[in-house]
């Protein structure tokens, strides 16, 4: 009879106390698999189990062991993947680390690309969520998991995370690049949805009718390459979201078979054109932090301005 998941909880909490980390280890990849309790396609579960043997490890001190057990998650996922041929969750989960240093470091290591993170003050919009920055730093789940490795072998008796940051030696830029980055998505994210809304409104099969054949095969495409590194279980879930700014949204608003949908919003082509090609190029200097004169800033918020107007 297979073991109930709160009996194996209940086990694998049994075996820690008893320092019988291998045995944990091995109670855990026993039960890893598809259709076993820890099903890999089921993220948030798989976290939340492995997390449960090995989070109190690094709370209490015990770094060694704690990295065995997720080094060991990594291992027996990648050996799944081979086996059942199938894409599972990849990298260190630290988003199942819920205390610890190496959660707030995680945290901050991302955070402080830009000053100052730890005043959160500075972010009225609120913080985005790990997963979103993920994106936004355009990192890999093999790059966190070498990332976190680094910080446990660096700092792992940091007291706090400020002092692991400084150990780290991360290195941060300003505040008002994070701000513009954004700033940059929210208005990414509302020309999507009101591409959407518009075209939608012409046909239900709006994007095979309407979106040309070379934009949906790259997007395809890019869907395709997303699939091959999954991040806690999520990715875009809309084929909008993988549309390159801002190339394929000029196409898609000037098509000549879209345009007359679109033209009472921004009367003349050239215009939208021309809006968007000095919003992307601004777009790609701040997505590489790179500095942003002041006829820049100005055109920016112009802009962003003009097509907050409009994005009704």
């Amino acid at each position: 009879m297979r073991m109930s998941e709160n009996k194996l909880k209940k086990e694998l909490n049994s075996l820690r106390e008893a320092n019988k980390i291998e045995d944990g280890i091995k109670l855990l990849v026993t039960n890893t698999g598809k259709g076993k309790i820890i099903d890999p396609s089921n993220t948030s579960k798989m976290e939340n189990i492995w997390g449960l043997f090995a989070n109190p490890l690094f709370i209490e001190g015990r770094i060694e062991e704690f990295v065995k057990v997720y080094k060991q998650m990594n291992k027996t996922l990648v050996d799944l993947q081979k086996q059942d041929k199938t894409r599972y969750h990849k990298g260190l989960p630290l988003y199942g680390i819920s205390q610890g240093l190496l959660r707030q470091v995680f945290q901050l290591l991302m955070f402080s690309f830009v000053e100052d993170t730890i005043n959160k003050q500075k972010f009225p919009e609120g913080l985005p969520s790990l997963v979103t920055l993920q994106s936004i730093f355009r990192v890999d789940s093999e790059y966190l998991h070498k990332m976190s490795e680094d910080i446990l072998k660096k700092v792992p008796n940091a007291k706090d995370p400020n002092e692991a940051l400084v150990k780290l030696g991360v290195k941060t830029v300003p505040v008002e690049l994070w701000t513009l980055e954004h700033r940059m998505q929210n208005i990414e994210t509302k020309m999507r949805k009101f591409i959407e809304s518009k075209l939608s409104s012409v046909s239900p099969e709006w994007w095979e009718k309407l979106v040309s054949e070379e934009i949906r095969n790259n997007v395809d495409s890019r869907i395709r390459e997303s699939s091959k590194v999954l991040w806690f279980s999520e990715q875009p879930t809309s084929r909008l979201d993988y549309l390159m700014f801002p190339k394929d949204y000029i196409k898609i608003i000037t098509d000549d078979e879209c345009w007359k949908h679109f033209e009472s919003t921004f009367k003349h082509k050239a215009v939208i054109e021309g809006k968007l090609v000095g919003l992307g190029h601004i777009r790609h200097k701040i997505a590489h932090y790179r500095k942003i004169s002041d006829r820049e800033k100005q055109m920016f918020e112009e802009t962003i301005k003009w097509l907050d107007a409009r994005l009704k």
